[in-house]
């Protein structure tokens, strides 16, 4: 594995567990009754879940994972597939893109 995958994977993880954790203090807070504090983890939960729908795609999509393996979304709810092939790019070693060439 290449040293930006592995960093995009490590990025991933890291995610994950923020991701989790600010579902379960969502949850915690309306279980409390502070809706104001629920309301800005909501904002924020749905900030992060398309950053890590979309990077997730890339990364499995880079590892060589057919993509109706990765996900099968609602017809409308289709990935950027843009926005996919960006980050794709952005992960993707130079010594990669030379080797791929050849």
């Amino acid at each position: 594995m290449t040293d930006k995958l592995f960093e995009l994977k490590t990025l991933l993880k890291a995610k994950a567990v923020e991701i989790r954790e600010t579902r379960s203090k969502f949850k915690e807070s309306q279980r409390t009754g502070q809706w104001i504090v629920a309301g800005g983890l909501l904002c924020a939960i749905e900030k992060l879940r398309p950053w890590y729908r979309h990077h997730h795609i890339a990364y499995c999509l880079m590892r060589g994972t057919p993509y109706d393996l990765i996900e099968k979304p609602a017809e409308e709810n289709p990935p950027d597939m843009a926005l996919i092939e960006r980050i794709k790019h952005e992960y993707t070693e130079v010594s990669d893109v030379c080797a791929n060439a050849a």
